[in-house]
């Protein structure tokens, strides 16, 4: 049997300019892990829908590593105090 699972409906897939705005964001600009990132997902979009996924987690995880070997500390002083506020939407901030 096939159907829905959920008591919710699916969300629906967001416009693809948004998609594109928000893996920029995601990255960061000029980010050198761009291109696997579309190697790996296809583009935008597909990111963006498999941004719940493990796959998507273990990229991310490789790419947290990945800031944590410069071992800046105008880097890590960002990422402790105002990376979390780039993961919380609009209505989620306090």
């Amino acid at each position: 049997m096939t159907g829905q699972t959920s008591l919710f409906p699916p969300e629906p897939a967001p416009d693809p300019l948004l998609c594109w705005l928000w893996l920029s964001q995601v990255l960061g600009p000029a980010s050198l892990h761009a291109g696997k990132v579309l190697d790996a997902f296809g583009g935008a979009q597909e990111a963006w829908e498999a941004r719940e996924t493990e796959e998507f987690r273990q990229a991310a995880r490789q790419t947290a590593e990945a800031l944590d070997s410069y071992e800046l500390p105008e880097l890590r002083y960002f990422r402790e105090h105002f990376l979390g506020s780039f993961q919380l939407t609009l209505d989620e901030m306090e």
